[in-house]
């Protein structure tokens, strides 16, 4: 009996004492050393603004969208290389007018319209016919898509 309650206490005395163990120590004090003055200071690059920061990168989505562009159209090496300053002129150019943009969405909207207007015809004279087909039928897909989705909103009511 006498083993069976001293084997308990040890237990007991172990599971209670465990955790601060193995809890980890924040009261010490950094090591003393001097620091080297002579060693270069790494410069950390700034960081990059987020989506959420309402600043969006164009090059990235210039390059996914000829990424698309080229699979879906089957474009060469010289259309691609012709496509892509477009591209991304359209991408800038809608981005600047965003940010310039004191109107209404709807005038927004409009100026969007009509830069990505502008740069699907310069696109579409680069084609080939049969690529132009390609082009204006997933053109005509994608405005579907767009117009049908404000519909399927439903009005906020107040």
């Amino acid at each position: 009996m006498k083993k069976q309650l001293a084997l308990f206490s040890m237990l007991l005395a172990l599971v209670l004492l465990a955790p601060s163990a193995f809890a980890q120590d924040t009261t010490t004090a950094p090591a003393a050393t001097t620091p080297d003055t002579t060693a270069p200071v790494p410069v950390t690059p700034p960081a990059k603004k987020s989506k959420a920061s309402g600043v969006k990168k164009t090059s990235g989505r210039a390059d996914t969208e000829m990424a698309d562009l080229t699979t879906e159209l089957n474009l060469t090496d010289d259309q691609q290389a012709k496509i892509k300053p477009i591209v991304a002129d359209e991408l800038a150019k809608i981005h600047s007018a965003k940010k310039a943009t004191t109107g209404s969405t709807d005038d927004e909207k409009a100026n969007s319209k009509k830069i990505r207007t502008d740069a699907n015809a310069q696109i579409r004279a680069l084609l080939t016919p049969d690529q132009q087909k390609t082009f204006d039928a997933s053109a005509k897909k994608s405005k579907k898509s767009k117009d049908a989705a404000p519909a399927a909103t439903p009005a906020p009511t107040t």
